[in-house]
């Protein structure tokens, strides 16, 4: 406007911030801030402190004794075999061939870790149950082990020795020695081990395939897996109460053996089917697991 003196706003403003500053560190020191005392940060609660030896530091055994309830011990016992309790940072597979609509089977995993895994030229395998499926038995030979396999129903296969050199004998594994009425001859793992001298050898893996055997063979003989350094089995299951049970017993007898469950897979065949009591997911009656040893 003319003749007017223009409004000079640079010192007004710089007044009140002045102002305002004041009045803040005025409220502060009323205020009197502190942080609190380093005491009144501890918890009201103090936890015990725990010792590296204290009870309940102890990991409790992955399979415990087997519960009085059927669905309880149902639970339990699916609980172990589909969370393996033992880590294997190179666990790897063996052989396997295509069947079922392109399924691999046949195969087995191995744990390579330096502290488990089979030492190449010096490592013994014994694969029980062949059906004349070869493919695991020639990967091993290939890896550098000496190989020993077993199938009793083999009776046209004539060669002790077969052609990538794995012997074979006539036998299967069972939980007594005997010859069956359609002339299977039938042998403990201990018997086994005593016929090939093999009783103060270990063997660094066994492969154990034999269509429900399995069962007998380790509730009447689980101290032939003392020298054994990894287990790899198929594991035929009836899902009924009773039979549960039985399983929930081997399994035990595994783990006090001193092997830790390592790897589990539903057979790719038949996979998960079967649906029971207090199991949240469907499970399958064929599993193969590989145990590995930890004490």
């Amino acid at each position: 406007m003319t003749g007017t003196t223009p409004l000079r706003r640079g010192p007004l403003k710089v007044a009140v911030a002045a102002a305002m500053l004041v009045t803040f560190m005025l409220l502060v020191a009323q205020h009197s801030w502190h942080h609190p005392p380093e005491e009144s940060l501890t918890p009201a609660v103090q936890l015990p402190e725990l010792s590296p030896n204290a009870e309940s530091m102890v990991k409790p055994p992955a399979l415990p004794p087997a519960p009085d309830d059927d669905t309880a011990m149902t639970v339990a016992l699916f609980r172990y075999i589909e969370n393996p309790e033992a880590c294997c940072r190179k666990l790897t597979m063996f052989g396997g061939t295509l069947a079922g609509g392109k399924k691999i089977d046949g195969d087995k995993f191995v744990c390579l870790d330096a502290e488990h895994a089979p030492p190449p030229g010096a490592c013994l395998v014994y694969s029980v149950g062949i059906s004349n499926e070869w493919s695991f038995d020639r990967q091993m030979t290939s890896y550098g082990c000496e190989l020993h396999c077993f199938d009793p129903s083999m009776k046209s296969y004539n060669r002790h020795v077969t052609e990538f050199g794995a012997r074979f004998y006539k036998i299967g594994l069972s939980g007594r020695t005997e010859v069956r009425p359609n002339g299977w001859h039938m042998m403990t793992l201990t018997d086994i081990r005593q016929k090939l001298g093999h009783s103060e050898r270990d063997i660094h893996y066994l492969k154990v395939d034999i269509e429900g055997s399995e069962w007998s063979w380790l509730e009447n003989d689980p101290q032939s897996l003392r020298g054994v350094h990894q287990l790899g089995m198929e594991v035929h299951m009836t899902l009924k109460p009773a039979s549960l049970r039985r399983h929930y017993a081997v399994f035990r007898a595994i783990q006090q053996e001193g092997f830790a469950l390592v790897h589990v897979n539903a057979n790719r065949v038949y996979g998960r089917q079967s649906k029971l009591p207090g199991v949240q997911d469907k499970v399958s009656s064929l599993y193969e697991l590989v145990w590995v040893r930890v004490k």
